[in-house]
């Protein structure tokens, strides 16, 4: 597991979630796995490897658990999303709600790893909205990789308008 600290863009401008669990660096094999999976059609091993989450990391005390959404045509393409299938590990291994039609997508923009930082930001401007109101709840938020963060960060702000008290993250893998 990588070690605990402040990165240099968070020291910079604080971002809109209080933290991130990141349990493994995002190269090597596991990046060519993670690939594998989301485009091509391996699905199985995100549970597996949210199996082996639950072993490196201690009981997140939150109130909710909730995936990053896919939009609808590319789950349509994949036939399912990545984010789902690991915070469903999650939720069942902590005994935490998991809500996987909170937070929607409401837009489909240029695939993320295309893209510089700043054009990711631009690409998830109004991407999305959640499906109720939220009442100070402590959200963790779960997603595959963490690359710039720009993903998080535009779900983080949503959660947090809708009423969200405070957010949290979880990642299988954080880019370096």
């Amino acid at each position: 597991m990588p070690v605990a600290g402040v990165c240099g863009r968070c020291l910079a401008a604080a971002p809109a979630f209080t933290r991130t669990y990141a349990c493994y660096r995002y190269d090597g094999w596991l990046a060519a796995a993670i690939q594998a999976a989301k485009f091509g059609q391996r699905w199985s091993i995100f549970p597996v490897l949210a199996q082996a989450m639950l072993c490196e990391m201690a009981a997140v005390d939150v109130n909710l658990i909730v995936p990053v959404p896919l939009a609808a045509t590319r789950l349509a393409e994949r036939g399912y999303n990545q984010s789902v299938e690991i915070a469903a590990v999650l939720a069942k291994g902590w005994r935490r709600p998991l809500l996987t039609d909170l937070l929607l997508r409401t837009r489909d923009g240029e695939h993320q790893a295309r893209l510089r930082r700043s054009a990711r930001l631009r690409n998830l401007r109004a991407s999305f909205e959640t499906a109720r109101l939220l009442h100070g709840e402590h959200v963790l938020l779960v997603d595959d990789v963490m690359t710039s963060g720009a993903t998080l960060q535009a779900c983080a702000k949503t959660l947090l308008r809708a009423g969200a008290g405070r957010i949290d993250c979880c990642v299988l893998a954080r880019t370096l």
